[in-house]
């Protein structure tokens, strides 16, 4: 979990994370004494788990450093029904891209099924390329491996198995 104070110094290199890792990048947790008070996810998983969001407001980098007392202050007051705020790295003349969502962590709780789905199926994939290769197991897709133990993929990975096996 990240304070306060290093979340601001951060958040440049966490947006980095999240463009090189998409929704596959860690969300990362910050707080004030040792209380999870928000989560930062990249705006690629964000999209992936949120089924209706309102649109959301993109800050810059410098923006939502400034402002991070403040937004989650209203996180604290309002809990889950604050609304998520984005922020993006800006470009000379136009505005921001969002590269990471702040969520309260009272939202990101009724989100963490989904992000815990997004974030396990490619490791579940790599893992079962790796035994495959090892036992000389017969090929299976991502697909049959999740209905077999009881896990709903999400669908953007559905699929992808067929092509890659």
């Amino acid at each position: 979990m990240l304070t306060v104070a290093n979340a601001r110094i951060q958040l440049p290199k966490v947006l980095k994370t999240f463009r090189e890792k998409g929704a596959t990048a860690e969300p990362v947790i910050v707080g004030a004494h040792r209380v999870p008070e928000a989560v930062f996810m990249s705006f690629a998983l964000f999209q992936q788990v949120a089924s209706a969001s309102p649109p959301l407001q993109v800050l810059t980098v410098g923006v939502a450093r400034d402002q991070l007392s403040k937004i989650l202050m209203t996180f604290r007051e309002l809990s889950d029904a604050a609304d998520p705020v984005a922020v993006g790295a800006g470009r000379r003349g136009k505005p921001p891209e969002p590269e990471g969502v702040l969520v309260s962590f009272e939202r990101y709780t009724d989100l963490a099924d989904a992000v815990d789905e997004v974030l396990s199926a490619p490791e579940l994939k790599e893992r079962l390329t790796r035994l495959q290769a090892k036992n000389s197991l017969p090929a299976i897709t991502i697909e049959q491996l999740a209905a077999r133990i009881g896990i709903d993929l999400p669908e953007d990975l559905e699929g992808r198995g067929e092509a890659d096996s």
